[in-house]
């Protein structure tokens, strides 16, 4: 059997709306590969979505590859990720399902060749209970077994994330010819104890930092046979040229010329260009570089900029984190926090859910007291209302 292997789409991810479209171009240049190459069926091992409530343009243009996919009669399993993950249970993947245009495998499928099951991920690595506790029987027969996740595994997590929650690869059930990951955004494969465990990194990068890092997103083929064949498939519309900028002792208002003769210096033509700009300003203000002006003097696809190590004498901090993701941050300020605060235990442990509640986007049409009830309506799954 040939099939296809995506995770971590997170489709109305950028807000930016040229990455927004290279995030969908990515997601229909995988569907047209399956397509083409005739693939039996596709695994989507979570985060199909940004957040369980995609805008409507977004949700057009996913049903309509999905519905490309029906058509060839290419089936598409998918499990919810941490991203469609609702605290109420509803997820745009339930509606998408309801459509026959995806199925949804957390409660196990089986057909004449195939048998999948599937665990979703869930915010705060809440799946880890779900996993521990998983009990799969799996009857001896001729029949592919697959089984998808959304979670990062302990022996495939980078170094700079240690103090994020992961689980042991042990704890995946035994029995399956082939373990399809989502959550964790690297290219990555292992082989545990006879498991064939893959990640294939996200289909487009999902922050500037995966841009530098990565440059493209990928997805897999896997074949099956004696022997399963794993073959990457990259995605790279564009290419993504960093460039760092030192303006230690600078003064602010003569920065947006020697910004823009630095950029210059280099060929930008049709790249994403991420300016990094650090050191401490000997006068003035961030605010005083004309970012706009160094936009219109060069000539690229796009010119994202990044000033987190750019400051000013008056705001000189102490950082102990090394890395510059920021939801990596966000966990370990959290983590950091409640070390320090353990008299509110129970408080702590609702942090990240709470954040994640309060995230939520207002929806097109929905009006403003709908959108406060449906926030309302989450914190209070967290937080008990007296």
């Amino acid at each position: 059997m040939r099939f296809c292997h995506l995770a971590d789409c997170h489709l109305g991810g950028w807000r930016e709306p040229k990455l927004q479209q290279l995030n969908l171009e990515a997601f229909i240049y995988a569907i047209n590969r399956c397509i083409e190459q005739k693939l039996e069926f596709v695994l989507i091992a979570g985060d199909l979505f940004d957040t369980a409530m995609p805008s409507i343009d977004i949700l057009k243009e996913a049903v309509a590859e999905f519905r490309k996919l029906k058509e060839a009669k290419i089936p598409c399993y998918i499990v919810q990720g941490s991203h469609d993950y609702s605290l109420s249970g509803k997820s745009f993947i339930d509606v998408l399902e309801k459509a026959g245009l995806c199925i949804n495998v957390t409660n196990g499928i089986e057909t004449e060749k195939l048998i999948v099951y599937g665990v979703p991920g869930k915010k705060a690595g809440l799946e880890k209970n779900i996993l521990t506790e998983l009990k799969i029987n799996l009857e001896k027969n001729n029949k592919v077994k697959i089984f998808l996740f959304h979670t990062t595994l302990t022996e495939l997590k980078p170094k700079e994330l240690d103090f994020i929650e992961s689980t042991g690869a042990a704890v995946l059930p035994d029995g399956f010819d082939y373990y399809a990951g989502g959550h964790l955004h690297t290219v990555s494969e292992l082989d545990f104890n006879g498991k064939t465990i893959v990640y294939p990194g996200p289909l487009f990068p999902n922050n500037i930092q995966e841009l530098e890092e990565l440059g493209e997103g990928s997805f897999y083929i896997i074949e099956t046979g004696a022997k399963i064949q794993l073959e990457k498939q990259s995605i790279k519309f564009k290419q993504v040229l960093p460039i760092k900028v030192d303006l230690e002792g600078k003064d602010s208002k003569i920065s947006t010329h020697y910004i823009t003769n630095e950029i210059l210096k280099h060929d930008t033509k049709d790249k994403i260009v991420i300016l990094r700009l650090k050191g401490c300003l000997a006068s003035g203000k961030t605010s005083d570089i004309e970012f706009k002006k160094i936009n219109e003097a060069i000539d690229c696809f796009l010119l994202l900029k990044n000033t987190s190590e750019l400051i000013t004498p008056e705001l000189k901090l102490e950082i102990n984190i090394e890395t510059k993701d920021v939801n990596a941050i966000e966990q370990q300020l959290i983590k950091d926090y409640s070390e320090n605060n353990k008299e509110y235990a129970e408080f702590n442990g609702q942090i990240l859910q709470l954040i994640n509640a309060l995230a939520i986007e207002k929806q097109e049409g929905e009006t403003n007291q709908t959108f406060s009830s449906r926030i309302l309506s989450e914190v209070s799954k967290i937080i008990d209302f007296k």
